[in-house]
């Protein structure tokens, strides 16, 4: 028993040390150690890149072994080669965008809606009254882009149904005013600085794209989205009613191998800095975690999902009840091993102290001295045995210390009868 103790205890100490150790290096090895995360956000003054580097910057100053880089991209699909690549470990992308396997999900940032702008002087009033008519789209490598003929597959129109010409926004807007082009189409947040711009140039009227719900249905990143009346002017009002249109989301996404640490740091300013971030991008309000992937099939970031989950139940704290009751019968049996165990100790101890008593008892009335040797040779075999006994745990300290005292009791009572060979030998050449 004393040794099956002594063994656990060695491996409790060894386990301790090299967690310990294991805890030193960790630290040696985390402290000067720094991160340089490149994202791609949009063009420089867009509502995501200001978002985006608003949390950049406030996730550099907390954490200052964290920097930040936003490199400028036209778009969504722009920005998923980017990161392919690896030249860019972090990206804001619509939510339909066909993602790449190194994807993964941090957080939802906004709505986009889909908007169609045209003259308020043109016979535009839906979507079927684009045909043969001129459009500006996006970049055609944006999301948005993509968006539109997804859109337009939807009514059944293809290229050859429209004159279409891909032009900034700056561009579209003046030709929109120049009347070289008849509509616009931009994905963006109600109240986009983009068509702000349109607004204030030119008179206009946003169509209304009343089968978002049908778009759903062929994608799941679309759902029913509103551009609230007067979004762009209040006098007189743009749109002047609530517009239904097609929503997506914009998702903030990162590389798989993106430290988790800094994912995790990220995800916490986006939303625990909130009122910090809205004095840079008042869409800091529409960030919101993810519904798990509902709407895209790309899985969360191990460091997101950390944060996600920080206020969840563990496994240990799920099993705490069975695990309680698996501790309390551990105790209870170990209690009842270790009463066992002492029972035989005192068993032991018992037997032994009756077997000295009795060779005690006998002792006091042999006076051959054969037997007494006999008796002696007995009494030294016999603390062998204890000796051994104590040194397996089968005798406790006090045990030993109460048998030695009894066993020198026999032995003193046994040495005092047994006459030394010499004394009897003298005795016996006096006689003759």
């Amino acid at each position: 028993m004393k040794s099956f103790f002594d063994a656990f205890k060695f491996y409790i100490i060894f386990a301790l040390i090299f967690s310990i150790g294991l805890g030193v290096l960790w630290f040696y090895q985390n402290l000067n150690k720094t991160y340089h995360v490149r994202i791609a956000a949009s063009k420089p003054g867009s509502e995501t890149y200001r978002l985006v580097k608003a949390a950049a910057d406030v996730t550099a100053k907390q954490y200052p072994s964290m920097s930040f880089e936003l490199v400028p991209s036209v778009g969504s699909s722009q920005n998923l080669k980017l990161m392919k690549a690896n030249q860019v470990q972090m990206a804001a992308v619509q939510a339909d965008s066909s993602l790449i396997p190194e994807a993964r999900l941090v957080s939802q940032l906004f709505p986009d809606i889909f908007q169609l702008v045209v003259r308020k002087d043109s016979n535009i009033v839906s979507v079927s009254d684009l045909r043969g008519k001129t459009l500006a789209l996006p970049s055609t490598s944006s999301g948005q882009y993509k968006s539109f003929w997804f859109l337009m597959k939807h009514y059944n129109y293809g290229e050859g149904d429209f004159d279409f010409k891909s032009m900034s926004s700056s561009a579209a807007a003046f030709a929109l005013e120049q009347g070289t082009v008849d509509a616009v189409f931009r994905v963006r947040p109600p109240g986009s600085k983009d068509i702000q711009a349109l607004v204030e140039k030119v008179d206009v009227r946003i169509l209304e794209i009343d089968q978002a719900g049908a778009l759903g249905l062929s994608l799941a990143a679309i759902s029913i989205g509103v551009i609230p009346k007067g979004s762009y002017q209040g006098v007189p009002p743009v749109p002047t009613r609530d517009i239904q249109s097609a929503s997506v989301q914009r998702l903030l996404i990162a590389r798989d191998d993106l430290d988790a640490e800094v994912v995790n740091n990220f995800t916490r300013v986006l939303f625990e800095q909130r009122k910090e971030l809205l004095e840079s991008s008042t869409l800091a309000s529409f960030v919101q975690a993810p519904d798990r992937g509902k709407g895209t099939d790309i899985p969360l970031h191990e460091g997101a999902e950390q944060y996600y989950d920080r206020n969840e139940p563990n496994f240990l704290q799920e099993q705490a009840e069975p695990m309680a009751f698996i501790i309390t019968i551990l105790a209870v049996l170990g209690s009842g091993i270790m009463q066992l165990a002492r029972r035989r100790q005192k068993s032991l101890l018992v037997a032994y102290n009756e077997e000295l008593s009795d060779i005690l008892k006998k002792a006091e009335h042999i006076t051959n001295q054969s037997e007494l040797q006999v008796m002696a040779d007995h009494l030294n075999d016999i603390f062998k045995k204890i000796a051994k006994d104590r040194t397996r745990g089968k005798l406790t300290a006090e045990d030993f210390d109460f048998i030695s005292f009894s066993w020198q009791m026999a032995r003193d009572e046994v040495n005092e009868r047994l006459i030394p060979q010499e004394i009897m030998a003298a005795n016996t050449a006096g006689v003759s």
